[in-house]
């Protein structure tokens, strides 16, 4: 299967002007020879394999790993296929240890989010949008042809996406930059100094250009003993700190790809295996050391540090799937990536277990209308107005289905500056942020704010600031004073970072760097901190406006933008959610059960009047026997109850019509036949106008 997924829809390529001014361009890349797959009939092997200039890559089969290359440049020549193992390499290690090397658990700490999105997140696909640097040495190796270096990088990526793959992430490239001219920093031969010189120049220069999760820098420059790579753990989304540094130690892009998925091992978390950690290969991704036996897979150690990164970090930048439209190159059925093109994909036939998806063509099974996606249910698009994210806490937003598309809209939070937490903070951003809980959070359970600490930031040095301007500390107003240095009392009696720390009687804070309170945090009543200054939250924010504009039934979030209300359904808001539709099945179903009993009264009323009607006297002689088989308790042939104590009035001769039925009492018009002579005669009939009464 191809690796067109690999190159996102604003991948971009970046090099230098002589006078230092970067030149981007965004080429649309169609040369796409970089593939993915595995041996037929062999369902635990894998290859990844360029066909750009020749056929190279690596193949593993039966247990085997075997290189293939061209003798010369050229598809046309001659290629060798040779075993892996006849490479021999000195062991290479990374520099990173277990305690070293974390970004401060202060600014890594992610809002409070619900089990239930937590384990969404663990289980969904996650995506990663990396950006390479390539500096100076790089492009004088690869002997100052960019495009040279460009296919080196497509390789490198191409194995790690192989590696990725395995634990449902995906690494997209995103951008390539080439120092062509000179390097934009000082490469050292110390990879901790080139670290965090990259780290810096990334956050001040490439993040305010070009939007991506993760930077890497690809070096030719040796490093000191051993060291290959360098990277901060637990970093994944950071501005400051998703970054790493590699070395490009050997000729193979394989082992260089592995290298790079181990630093990026380190971001996501993971940290080095021990012994207790394996894998079904002979060596793992995140082994210490890197020999000739380049690894493919992660240890059962690193699955479960990813998992905890995930369930603790919350790494919301690893949530945005590129669109389909996002994708360059024409769709690959097969690759578990949904391109232009296509409703679905879920992988190969022999990988894929979606009821709702063809693997075949990557197209929806009939009736289906989706096949994954929070508002994807037994293969159907949900209704507008359910519920696909819950709000998790005071400065939620639910998040609805719009009733068109399989996913949930993306994460929003209530407007910046409404009270939370009991009317202790304002929201901003999705989080409450108050002096409490950043005291806490950086000294423990048992810190505490003292009010009386924050006079220190009038000092104006760098142990008590509001704001530093060329590279001056500006003191504090007085009216500010909560929004400088971030002072708690009490506590633990070290910092959770590792940084120096200083002392004012019962107040201390961090330096190194400094830590500051956060913007947004409740400062005084109505106000918040902004930049350093306490002002309202209408001047920070600017939300009235937005208040007025949002139509009934909907909220102004965060970024200023209308949202419907829980129970109402996107996009104007004003058709039903799922509670409405749910109030008015109920409302139909009473309805319907009053008609039913109404019907049922009428019937029973209809009855009652056929009754009293069928009881009423006939040809003008109250003939309780006529009237009793009227009513059906008589069928022919059988005699009908004769009730006890009347007398029987002479049966009546033969006719030939029927005797008519009058309503009211009528005197006969001729008197009453004599009994046959024949016959006993029965006793004279009551007086006419007595109606005999019926015993019950």
């Amino acid at each position: 299967m191809g690796g067109r997924d690999l190159i996102s829809e604003n991948y971009t390529e970046t090099q230098y002007s002589p006078d230092g001014t970067p030149i981007t361009s965004s080429p649309n890349v169609q040369d796409h020879c970089y593939y993915q797959g595995y041996v037929k009939n062999d369902s635990d092997s894998w290859a990844s394999i360029s066909t750009c200039n020749g056929i190279s890559g690596i193949i593993l089969t039966r247990g085997r790993r075997f290189l293939i290359a061209p003798l010369k440049q050229s598809d046309t020549e001659e290629h060798a296929v040779y075993p892996y193992e006849a490479l021999e390499e000195t062991p290479r290690t990374c520099g990173v240890t277990n305690e070293t090397y974390s970004e401060d658990k202060f600014s890594m700490v992610a809002r409070s989010s619900s089990d239930t999105e937590k384990n969404q997140l663990l289980k969904s696909k996650k995506y990663i949008e990396l950006y390479i640097v390539a500096d100076n040495s790089m492009f004088i190796k690869y002997n100052r042809n960019s495009e040279t270096l460009k296919q080196r990088i497509f390789e490198v990526i191409n194995f790690v996406n192989v590696v990725y793959k395995s634990i449902n992430t995906f690494v997209a490239l995103t951008g390539i930059e080439i120092w062509d001219r000179r390097d934009e920093f000082t490469v050292t031969t110390n990879p901790s100094y080139d670290l965090n010189q990259f780290s810096k120049w990334r956050e001040e220069n490439l993040l305010p250009r070009k939007s991506h999760d993760n930077a890497q820098l690809l070096t030719n420059i040796n490093f000191d003993g051993s060291t290959v790579g360098l990277a901060f753990v637990s970093t994944m989304c950071s501005n400051s700190h998703s970054t790493g540094v590699i070395q490009d130690h050997t000729p193979e892009p394989i082992a260089i790809g592995a290298t790079l998925a181990h630093e990026m091992g380190h971001n996501l978390g993971m940290n080095h295996d021990d012994t207790f950690c394996t894998c079904t290969s002979e060596s793992c991704i995140m082994a210490p050391s890197l020999s000739y036996n380049t690894p493919r897979q992660f240890s059962t150690c690193s699955h479960q540090h990813y998992q905890t990164f995930i369930l603790n970090q919350m790494p919301l930048c690893m949530k945005n799937m590129p669109q389909r439209e996002d994708t360059k190159a024409p769709p690959v059925c097969g690759n578990k990536f949904t391109e232009l093109g296509e409703d679905c994909d879920c992988g190969t036939v022999q990988e894929c277990n979606n009821p709702c998806c063809d693997a075949s063509t990557c197209k929806f099974k009939t009736e289906a209308q989706c096949a994954e996606g929070a508002c994807c249910a037994n293969c159907q698009i949900k209704k507008a107005g359910i519920v696909c994210r819950p709000a998790k806490d005071d400065c939620d937003l639910a998040d609805m289905c719009d009733g068109v598309t399989a996913t949930c809209p993306s994460d929003r939070f209530r407007v910046n500056g409404i009270s939370c937490m009991n009317g202790q903070g304002y929201c901003f951003n999705g989080k409450c942020p108050t002096l409490q809980s950043q005291c806490s959070a950086l000294w423990g359970s048992g810190a505490r704010v003292d009010s009386s600490c924050f006079r220190h930031n009038r000092r104006g040095n760098n142990y008590g600031h509001c704001q530093v301007s060329m590279g001056n500390y500006q003191s504090c107003a007085p009216e500010d004073v909560k929004c400088g240095v971030l002072y708690c009392s009490g506590g633990d009696s070290n910092p959770t970072i590792n940084s120096y720390t200083f002392s004012i009687g019962n107040c201390k804070a961090v330096a190194n760097p400094v830590i500051m309170v956060q913007n947004g945090t409740h400062c005084e009543e109505g106000k918040v901190c902004y930049n350093g200054k306490c002002i309202s939250t209408e001047s920070a924010y600017s939300t009235a406006q937005c208040e007025a504009k949002c139509p009934e039934n909907a909220v102004c979030d965060s970024e200023l933008q209308c949202q419907c209300k829980e129970g109402y359904a996107p996009p104007n808001c004003t058709s039903t959610g799922t509670y409405n539709y749910l109030v008015i099945i109920i409302v139909l179903i009473i309805i319907c059960f009053f008609i039913f009993c109404m019907v049922l009264a009428a019937y029973k009323k209809s009855q009652r009047r056929k009754q009293r009607h069928m009881q009423a006297p006939v040809s003008g002689v109250a003939n309780p026997t006529f009237n009793i088989q009227e009513r059906g308790y008589g069928q022919p042939g059988s005699q009908a109850p004769i009730p006890q104590g009347l007398y029987h009035p002479p049966a009546p001769p033969a006719q030939s019509q029927k005797p008519q039925v009058f309503h009211g009492y009528q005197k006969p018009a001729n008197n009453p036949p004599y009994p046959p002579a024949n016959k006993p005669v029965f006793p004279t009939p009551p007086p006419q106008g007595l109606k005999p009464q019926m015993r019950n």
